[in-house]
């Protein structure tokens, strides 16, 4: 699913998927428990943190088994790449906040704090800050920030789904 149509065009192209859905994650089109499990790949930090909560309820109804969440850890700068109006990033999320919303947090791609920041061509990268190095101290730091999710540059977030309890991911 994706909002944004000449990215599914090409994804479509590309032969990446194969059922695509033009529309608004946080607007259902699925009946609830439509899926097994539901990804939401680097989307959270696309919505502002209310239509974020929003899209965290919907894929909580969808799912039968497990939802999974992928998001940088804080706040990343990204503009919108390619003419995508969708593209920005407009919130940021912690691993406190994840785990508060009933997700186990796990951390991705090394300490962030060894990537910087730079254009490549339209594109905005976060590349290793010491050229040499950087590469072997991200995956070294990779086991540690596993564990240890509030130094990761990414989360990766699963959220167990038990639809004996209320499906809201929001806090009462």
């Amino acid at each position: 699913m994706d909002l944004f149509e000449p990215s599914l065009r090409a994804s479509l192209a590309r032969r990446i998927h194969g059922d695509y859905v033009r529309g608004d994650a946080t607007v259902s089109c699925f009946r609830d428990r439509s899926f097994e499990g539901v990804l939401a790949s680097h989307l959270l930090e696309q919505l502002s943190k209310d239509k974020g909560r929003v899209l965290l309820d919907s894929v909580s109804r969808l799912a039968t088994k497990r939802v999974v969440i992928m998001c940088p850890n804080g706040f990343l700068w990204k503009n919108s790449e390619l003419g995508n109006p969708h593209g920005s990033n407009l919130s940021s999320w912690n691993p406190t906040e994840l785990r508060k919303l009933g997700f186990k947090v796990f951390g991705l791609s090394g300490a962030k704090q060894l990537r910087k920041g730079h254009y490549v061509g339209n594109h905005f990268r976060y590349d290793p800050k010491l050229p040499f190095l950087g590469d072997g101290l991200i995956f070294l730091t990779s086991f540690f920030t596993y564990f240890f999710p509030r130094f990761a540059f990414v989360l990766f977030c699963v959220k167990e789904m038990d639809h004996g309890t209320d499906l809201r991911t929001t806090e009462v």
